[in-house]
């Protein structure tokens, strides 16, 4: 029976020993692409450009999910909105948190939109899907970018030259005229013609040939 006693106590002891010994923690990186067969659509969401005062533009559904032809899956998926304009959209999962993606499952599905109001800007944010490959222990991240661009309002010409002055018979005559708004300005006659001799050119009216009269020109 001696002999018995002393192998159970060194087992005892193995045991012991081996159940004190630290295991190693798995580690679990933070920035991992998704797996093979993992699919975005759409890969990117540009809202486009509006002017200040817009309607809102219609909510943008971002979908997650994976091929069926993978052998991956991906588990504790979870999607938020991220970025440096990340408060500027309206975000919400239309799946649950912690749905797990097989092969040909529904996709795991989010809406972005961005928020009324916004002054004039170029804002830019992220859909951030997180989840666990299943084959490993990993996290993985996927980014999709989301950006909306707002501009004001054209502003519209208006004449700011208010007459002309008289030109002098036999005399060299130029005027230019001055318009504010944006873009550029192309000037035309809106009726009518210039008297004999005138001519417009660009944002310049100037004669052709020496007046022969007085041409009481107005605007």
């Amino acid at each position: 029976m001696k002999p018995t006693i002393k192998v159970l106590r060194v087992l005892t002891a193995l045991i012991l020993t081996f159940a004190l010994l630290p295991f190693a923690p798995v580690p679990v990186r933070a920035a991992d692409p998704m797996p093979a067969g993992f699919m975005v659509t759409p890969a990117a969401v540009d809202f486009g450009t509006a002017v200040v005062g817009y309607a809102q533009p219609a909510a943008q559904v971002v979908s997650a999910s994976m091929s069926s032809l993978s052998l991956n899956s991906v588990y504790d998926m979870d999607a938020e909105i991220t970025g440096a304009n990340a408060h500027d959209f309206e975000f919400s999962l239309l799946s649950a948190r912690g749905t797990i993606l097989y092969p040909g499952d529904p996709p795991f599905e989010v809406s972005v939109q961005p928020k009324s109001g916004l002054a004039a800007g170029v804002y830019t944010a992220n859909v951030t899907f997180t989840g666990d490959d299943m084959s490993i222990p990993t996290t993985c991240i996927h980014n999709v970018p989301v950006t909306f661009t707002i501009i004001n309002a054209s502003a519209p010409p208006q004449i700011t030259t208010s007459s002309l002055p008289d030109g002098t018979v036999g005399a060299a005559y130029s005027i230019s005229l001055a318009a504010t708004g944006d873009g550029p300005i192309v000037w035309s006659l809106e009726s009518g013609s210039l008297p004999p001799g005138l001519a417009l050119s660009g944002d310049t009216i100037s004669v052709s040939v020496i007046l022969p009269i007085n041409p009481n020109l107005s605007i």
